[in-house]
């Protein structure tokens, strides 16, 4: 008797069950990484940010680099298009744009001074 090749469905099928899985949300972090001006590395700093109506808000610092920040408050607060982050351990200010706000998560895109 003599073996029958595979067929295309059956070719694809097993080079799907022999791929190796993706990380969960690889696609998105390589997309993240090309708009960034600078990579972030991964923190737990204590801040303040000082929203245009004089309000401030505690946050913590989750990802910083040279360019900006990516910060969570323990609210949702309503922040003015442009903020001032003051890093707790250092006291360090800068002025930063709001990037994006989602819930209690911030992107800060840092000004050049």
């Amino acid at each position: 008797m003599t073996r029958q090749t595979p067929d295309r469905m059956t070719k694809r099928l097993s080079a799907l069950a022999a791929a190796k899985p993706v990380e969960a949300g690889a696609m998105a972090k390589s997309m993240r990484k090309k708009s960034r001006g600078a990579d972030r590395k991964t923190t737990y700093r204590f801040g303040r940010v000082l929203s245009g109506d004089r309000e401030e808000y505690a946050c913590i610092l989750r990802d910083l680099s040279a360019t900006g920040a990516r910060v969570v408050f323990e609210g949702d607060p309503a922040l003015s298009p442009t903020v001032i982050l003051r890093i707790e351990l250092t006291g360090e200010r800068r002025r930063a744009r709001v990037a994006w706000q989602k819930d209690r998560e911030a992107g800060l895109d840092f000004e050049i001074t």
